[in-house]
């Protein structure tokens, strides 16, 4: 089965350089302590703030795929990349010469919600850690 044809040599397929690197190990997302922390973080920013329009913001979080993590994996199973923008933000393309970011364009995500971020996260891992280190 499979498409027939004729043949003009072979394809060999090597680590030239001995580098390769097996895929990264997937990141914890059920039942997970940081991984709930960090989708309520960003729920709650997003879903309390109102957007330009006046209308009240959705947040969806799901995993996706991660880059340059190898540097991680003996140090922990929970690795998080988050940028909080909205996707029109990027511009000129991704790690070109010319990469860029915009001021927030995205509606709802401006300096107030990105401090309401941040101080929404910090204040979350505060009263994990209480919790957890107040049960011993």
């Amino acid at each position: 089965m499979g498409l027939q044809g004729p043949s003009w040599g072979t394809i060999r397929l090597s680590d030239a350089y001995n580098t390769s690197l097996s895929p990264a190990p997937v990141t914890p997302t059920t039942g997970s302590g940081p991984y709930e922390l960090l989708s309520g973080t960003i729920r709650s920013t997003l879903e309390t703030h109102l957007r330009k329009d006046g209308l009240p913001m959705t947040a969806v979080v799901s995993p996706g795929l991660m880059t340059d993590t190898r540097y991680y994996w003996n140090l922990t199973k929970h690795i998080f990349r988050y940028g909080h923008q909205g996707a029109a933000d990027a511009y000129n393309g991704i790690h070109t010469i010319n990469e860029g970011q915009r001021v927030p364009t995205c509606p709802g995500l401006d300096y107030s919600t990105t401090c309401s971020y941040s101080s929404r996260g910090v204040l979350g891992a505060d009263s994990v850690l209480y919790e957890a280190y107040s049960q011993r």
